[in-house]
């Protein structure tokens, strides 16, 4: 199979795991009502950046390979910072996509920095 290929599916997979982590937060209810705080408004703007930087990367624009590993950091970050009522997975549906979410963004990045795929973005 051909590296870009895999790297642009690799990309489409990553995309389709926000959406659905994104949507399956708005199905499940939850107990209890939780107040928007400045570490929700922050995510969002990360979300936003992170979905930005995917479509460069799936462009193999070189902003998108400077601006996907800093995200990808900066969000375990503000993962850490998140209550656990936030963070619990509410059913195995989320676990999954709690799980696979990091590898494949740590496959993007491992395909970014150590192969063949990073003289694309010069």
């Amino acid at each position: 199979m051909n590296l870009e290929i895999a790297f642009k599916r690799l990309i489409l997979v990553d995309f389709a795991i926000i959406i659905l982590a994104t949507l399956s937060a708005f199905v499940v209810p939850v107990n209890e009502e939780l107040p928007f705080t400045s570490i929700d408004a922050i995510a969002l703007v990360l979300l936003v950046i992170y979905l930005v930087s995917l479509y460069l990367l799936y462009t193999f624009k070189p902003l998108g390979k400077i601006l996907y590993a800093p995200v990808v950091i900066f969000s375990i970050g503000v993962g850490v910072g998140y209550p656990l009522e936030y963070i619990n997975p509410q059913n195995y549906f989320d676990y999954i996509l709690f799980t696979i979410g990091p590898a494949v963004s740590g496959a993007i990045i491992c395909m970014l920095y150590l192969t063949d795929i990073k003289d694309r973005f010069k």
